[in-house]
């Protein structure tokens, strides 16, 4: 006997916001090709951001404004936590070279 298989597709309308997809009620997200990474889209967020040099974003901010812009796509529950460890980690690997600084808990700035 085959097994019944349900999808259901619910297209955003938008070319810059990923359709959600489910297969038997589990959610999938077919990511559009306009949508960047978690560390492009912070460094546009953050580079659109006022040039007064004591501006800064929280990493909650800088998430809603990427999903607000179109910038990244996600179906995942905590998008802020998966901004904030590209960040983080971005800053570890790069050091001075990374385009990011830490001024204060979970708030970054561009260098």
């Amino acid at each position: 006997m085959a097994k019944r298989i349900e999808i259901t597709i619910e297209d955003a309308g938008k070319p810059s916001v990923a359709s959600r997809v489910f297969i038997n009620g589990k959610e999938y997200c077919l990511k559009n090709d306009s949508t960047v990474s978690f560390r492009e889209a912070a460094l546009q967020v953050l580079a659109a951001a006022p040039l007064d040099s004591l501006f800064d974003l929280t990493v909650q901010q800088i998430t809603e404004i990427a999903i607000r812009r179109g910038l990244i796509s996600t179906v995942g529950k905590t998008p802020a936590a998966s901004m904030g460890a590209r960040i983080y980690v971005d800053i570890k690997r790069r050091g001075d070279r990374s385009p990011f600084v830490q001024v204060g808990p979970a708030r970054f700035s561009l260098r």
